[in-house]
C-alpha cells in the first residue's frame, strides 16, 4: 500500500501528516488564545467562529459593535502552503472587509496556529467538528 505523507512544513508541527494542508484546514474553528507581539492577551478581538471548505470558501461570524455579523469570502494557501490568506466581506452590507495573511505555525486536524504577517499577533484555533 502506498501512502503519501506530507512532511513538516510548520515550526510547531506536526512532523508528518497523512492529510494535505487543505484537508486539515477544511473544517470549523474557534479561538483558543490570541496574543499580540508583546505577549498581551488580545483574545477578545478573535472570539469568532470560522468555517473553511475544501473548495476555498470561508465563512465567519464576527462581532462588530456588539452585533454578530456574518462574513463570507475565500481562503487560500501561499508560499508552498506555509501562508494562509483570508479575504472576507460582511454578507449584509458588503461594507466591512477583512483581508489578512498569516504564517502557519502548527496545522493538525485539531489545531491551527497562525501568526499575522502584518502585526505579529499569535492566534491559536481549535477544531469544532
Amino acid at each position: 500500500m502506498l501512502l503519501m505523507l506530507d512532511g513538516c512544513k510548520y515550526p510547531e508541527g506536526p512532523a508528518v501528516s497523512l492529510n494535505t494542508p487543505t484537508a486539515r484546514i477544511s473544517r470549523g474553528w474557534t479561538l483558543v488564545q490570541a496574543t499580540d507581539k508583546d505577549g498581551a492577551d488580545v483574545s477578545e478581538r478573535f472570539e469568532n467562529t470560522y468555517t473553511f471548505t475544501e473548495s476555498g470558501d470561508a465563512f465567519a461570524e464576527i462581532e462588530i459593535l456588539n452585533i454578530d455579523t456574518d462574513f463570507e469570502g475565500k481562503w487560500s494557501l501561499d508560499n508552498e502552503d506555509t501562508e494562509f490568506d483570508l479575504e472576507l466581506v460582511d454578507v449584509l452590507t458588503g461594507l466591512f472587509a477583512y483581508e489578512r495573511s498569516y504564517a502557519i505555525q502548527r496545522l493538525t486536524q485539531e489545531e491551527f496556529w497562525l501568526i499575522d504577517l502584518n502585526d505579529s499577533t499569535n492566534i491559536q484555533l481549535q477544531a469544532t467538528e
